[in-house]
C-alpha cells in the first residue's frame, strides 16, 4: 500500500476519557466493534483512498475498509462545473476528514467545495453531503464533541461555518444502504441541504486552513489560517450551553458596542446620562410628555443591553499572528483551557484560554 497521506485519525474511543490505561486491550476492544477499526489514513486529495485498518494484532495491519478513486469520481462529476476553475487551489492543501465521535462507523471528508460523508457499514460510497459548503473549497472539517450531528467546517473563502446534520446523515444512510443492496449504480439524489447555523466571518483575510471545537467546553473553536493568523472563539449560540446571559459586566458592554459601532455606544452613554436625577423623573408623573420620553428611554436602554448580551455570546476572544502561515492547531486532550498552534516554520505555541473567559464559562 503506497499512497501519499495527508491525515491519520486515531478511534474516537481511544480519547485518554475513554480510555482503560491499557493500550492494547483498548486495540483489540475497538477492532471488535461493528466494522471495527484503530487508524483511519486519508488520502492527500480525493482521487486517494481513506482506508480504515485494524492495528489490534501489532504485527500487522489490516485494511478493513476502504473507499476506491472511482467511488470519487461520480462527486466530481456532479461539480465539474465549480471545480475546474480552482482544481489547482484544492489540490495544494491535503484532504481532511473528521472521524464521528458519536457514531464512530461514520466519518465525513472534504471534496473540493463540498463535504462528503461515509458509513464504513456499508460499501465504500458517499452517504451525505454538504454541496458547496464553502465558495471556493472546504479546507477544514470538525465534529462537536458534545453535540451530535454539529459540524465545523473551514474554507478557502476564509469563513468558518457550522452545520445541523441531523436527519440528514441517517435518512441519506439509510437510503444508500437500501440502494446499494439493490443496485450499486443508482446514486441517491434526493438532496436536502442541510441548514446552516452560523457563519462566522472576519477572522482571517485569506484562506481559514483549520478549524477545531473544543472537547470539553464546544463554546470554544480554533480557527488558523494562511494569513499566519490562529483565532480563540466563543460561540455560544452553537454550543451545548448557550450563554444566555453574560450578566453584563461594563467591561464586555463597552466592547461589544465598539465592535458593533461608536454611534450606538454614544447614545446608549448618553441615555445613561439624561436619567441620572431620578428623582426628578419621578415628580412629573403629571406630566404625559416627561412620562412617555422616560418610557421611550427605558426602552432604548432594555434594546441595547439585549444586543450586548447577543454580540458577546459569539465573540473573538483573541487574536494570535503566528510566525508563518497557520499549518495546524489542536486543543489538549486533557487540559480543556489548552491549546497549541503549529507554523509553517516549525513554530509550536502553546497557548492558554484567558481567565476571564475561563471564568465566564464556568461560572
Amino acid at each position: 500500500w503506497e499512497q501519499r497521506v495527508g491525515q491519520i485519525l486515531w478511534n474516537p474511543l481511544l480519547h485518554p476519557n475513554s480510555s482503560s490505561g491499557d493500550a492494547l486491550m483498548d486495540l483489540a476492544e475497538t477492532s471488535s466493534h461493528e466494522g471495527g477499526g484503530n487508524i483511519i489514513t486519508v488520502g492527500w486529495d480525493a482521487r486517494s483512498p481513506i482506508t480504515l485498518w485494524d492495528i489490534s494484532s501489532m504485527s500487522e495491519a489490516k485494511e478493513v475498509w476502504t473507499t476506491e478513486p472511482e467511488n470519487e469520481a461520480s462527486c466530481f462529476r456532479r461539480g465539474r462545473g465549480r471545480l475546474d476553475r480552482f482544481s489547482g487551489l484544492n489540490s495544494a492543501l491535503p484532504r481532511r476528514a473528521s472521524w464521528d465521535p458519536h457514531e464512530t462507523s461514520h466519518f465525513l471528508a472534504t471534496a473540493g467545495v463540498d463535504v462528503v460523508a461515509y458509513d464504513m457499514r456499508c460499501p465504500p460510497r458517499e452517504v451525505g453531503v454538504i454541496r458547496s459548503a464553502h465558495r471556493y473549497g472546504v479546507t477544514d472539517v470538525c465534529h462537536n464533541h458534545l453535540q451530535s450531528n454539529v459540524v465545523i467546517t473551514s474554507g478557502m473563502d476564509g469563513i468558518v461555518k457550522f452545520f445541523d446534520l441531523r436527519m440528514h446523515l441517517s435518512q441519506r444512510s439509510s437510503s444508500a444502504c437500501l440502494d446499494t443492496a439493490m443496485d450499486a449504480s443508482v446514486e441517491v439524489d434526493n438532496y436536502t441541504p442541510p441548514p446552516l447555523l452560523k457563519a462566522v466571518r472576519g477572522g482571517h483575510s485569506h484562506w481559514a486552513i483549520r478549524a477545531a471545537c473544543n472537547p470539553f467546553y464546544d463554546q470554544l473553536i480554533l480557527s488558523g489560517g494562511t494569513d499566519a493568523i490562529a483565532n480563540l472563539w466563543r460561540i455560544s449560540s452553537c454550543s451545548s450551553a448557550p450563554l444566555l446571559d453574560l450578566g453584563g459586566s461594563e467591561d464586555d458592554f463597552d466592547e461589544a458596542y465598539d465592535k458593533e459601532g461608536g454611534d450606538d455606544y454614544e447614545d446608549a452613554n448618553d441615555e445613561e446620562e439624561g436619567n441620572e436625577d431620578e428623582e426628578d423623573v419621578w415628580k412629573n408623573d403629571d406630566d404625559p410628555t416627561t412620562r412617555s420620553d422616560e418610557e421611550d428611554e427605558s426602552d432604548g436602554k432594555m434594546k441595547n443591553k439585549s444586543s450586548a448580551n447577543e454580540s458577546n455570546a459569539d465573540i473573538r476572544v483573541t487574536r494570535f499572528e503566528c510566525s508563518d502561515v497557520t499549518t495546524d492547531l489542536t486543543w489538549s486532550a486533557s487540559d480543556p483551557w489548552v491549546y497549541a498552534t503549529l507554523s509553517c516554520d516549525g513554530g509550536l505555541v502553546v497557548h492558554h484560554v484567558p481567565s476571564k473567559e475561563k471564568y465566564k464559562i464556568l461560572l
